[in-house]
């Protein structure tokens, strides 16, 4: 009974593991970072298996059986709870605390961890005296019992979180297997990327002029109070920290022109909290820079690559100008493969995932209905009498649904400021994503369940107790 939840949740776990190396290299860091970002990602992957085995369990004749999953409903009811307290922790303390101690300007940890402090009770005072002004307002205007209250506030915070992920969940769905059949086509695909480039130019030179301002401030101070005087001891090797962290040829420009620049620091500017300001700025300006020139040259790549792709079809022999160890086979048939068995397969993934997609979409519209499409496939078509296939369709298509919203949270650049970047994330960005992906948890865990006529579910049951608590 145990083994298959073991080798399940184990796997999970080492995936997670993975998704967060792929962009953080997370074991140069402190277990504090490591162990809230690795529950922040495992959490949500788990409930691929959480839910379904919840659903399929509570939903199956008294005659059939499931032994390999069957776990104890006390079990379910545990793990249910303690997704939802640890989520709640890490989303609402641990990660927000964790986020501002390393986008904090200070030098030493003391005081990155005051600063970070500070930052989150202030945002907690805010949200308290925005949610006063609305209360007030509500009780005056539309005069709310206190009696309702406490239910009108449980309802608002749960809205936040479902709509954010069914949001993200229905970008997902569309975005997905257009992108698929987009890449069924090397022209289209070419032409896609091609487009990209504009807009994303801007954005990097947008970035570089802001990182060039900062650049010049640090290239002014390692100038002027870095000497061996004593009255230049207290701030120099931070400045030189500062100097060493500039790219080679940004700092080549920058020391150019401040051969020409009359820009100027009074000794008297140089306090701590000018130069905690401008470490804040420096490395967020950084990491931007970073992250919009990894995705300029990735998107580069990629066109060069379609560009030889068509180019080699007067010669039908393809050999790649860059990422050469990517070919594993002769030009011959490296052409066959990318001109036509990749563009193929990706157009019949359009067509299945877009067939997925439909199904889902529909049943948001007719859920809790027998015109949900996933409660007829699921019951109409007898599924439900084969408790083990009835997991694996549920679970994949949870699976899918999931991926779909994160997907959509990684692909967006929120606020033009976060946005993850292959193996060169920084904290500040781990934190940010992985408490939006933890969010996502309960939401699409009871958006699941809604699709069904049938809802029974430990699950269910639980979130029903805990939303009238």
């Amino acid at each position: 009974m145990w083994i298959v939840p073991t080798i399940c949740n184990t796997f999970i776990l080492l995936l997670s593991l993975l998704g967060i190396q792929y962009h953080l290299n997370i074991f140069k860091y402190p277990l504090y970072l490591t162990i809230p970002l690795t529950l922040g990602v495992y959490i949500p992957l788990s409930i691929i298996f959480t839910l379904p085995t919840d659903y399929v369990l509570h939903n199956i004749k008294a005659t059939d059986k499931l032994s390999w999953i069957n776990m104890p409903d006390k079990v379910i009811l545990y793990i249910w709870k303690s997704n939802y307290w640890t989520t709640f922790i890490l989303t609402w303390l641990i990660l927000p605390m964790l986020l501002e101690y390393y986008r904090s300007g200070h030098k030493d940890t003391i005081r990155k961890i005051k600063d970070s402090i500070r930052e989150n009770i202030k945002f907690q005072l805010i949200m308290l005296g925005v949610s006063l002004i609305g209360l007030i307002y509500l009780l005056i205007e539309v005069k709310l019992s206190f009696n309702h209250l406490k239910l009108m506030v449980i309802a608002l915070s749960h809205i936040y979180t479902l709509i954010l992920a069914t949001w993200l969940m229905g970008h997902g769905l569309t975005n997905i297997p257009r992108n698929k059949w987009i890449q069924g086509s090397v022209i289209l695909n070419l032409n896609h990327n091609y487009l990209r480039v504009p807009k994303l130019v801007d954005e990097l030179e947008d970035t570089k002029i802001s990182f060039r301002e900062d650049v010049l401030k640090v290239i002014v101070l390692k100038q002027n109070y870095t000497s061996s005087s004593e009255e230049d001891f207290q701030f120099r090797d931070w400045i030189i920290k500062l100097y060493d962290s500039i790219p080679g040829d940004i700092k080549e420009h920058v020391e150019k022109q401040y051969l020409h620049d009359n820009t100027t620091i009074d000794r008297d500017q140089l306090t701590e909290q000018y130069m905690t300001k401008l470490n804040a700025l420096f490395k967020m300006n950084l990491h931007r820079l970073i992250g919009y020139q990894s995705e300029f040259n990735r998107l580069v790549s990629k066109i060069i690559r379609l560009e030889d792709v068509l180019n080699a079809v007067s010669t039908r022999e393809l050999r790649f100008r860059v990422d050469n160890y990517r070919v594993l086979w002769s030009p011959k048939f490296n052409f066959i493969y990318w001109t036509y068995i990749q563009p193929w397969a990706n157009r019949i993934w359009s067509i299945v995932l877009a067939t997925i997609s439909l199904i889902i979409l529909q049943s948001e519209f007719f859920h809790s209905t027998k015109l949900s499409l996933l409660n007829v496939l699921i019951y109409t078509t007898g599924m439900n009498k084969y408790p083990l296939l009835q997991f694996v369709v549920s679970s994949c298509i949870f699976s899918y649904m999931l991926f779909a919203a994160l997907n959509s949270l990684t692909q967006l650049k929120i606020f033009n400021m976060y946005h993850l970047i292959p193996r060169n994330s920084d904290p500040v960005l781990a934190c940010w994503y992985v408490m939006y992906i933890a969010r996502l948890t309960i939401p699409l865990s009871y958006n699941f369940i809604t699709l069904f006529v049938s809802r029974e579910s430990i699950f269910e049951t639980w979130y029903g107790a805990v939303c009238v608590i």
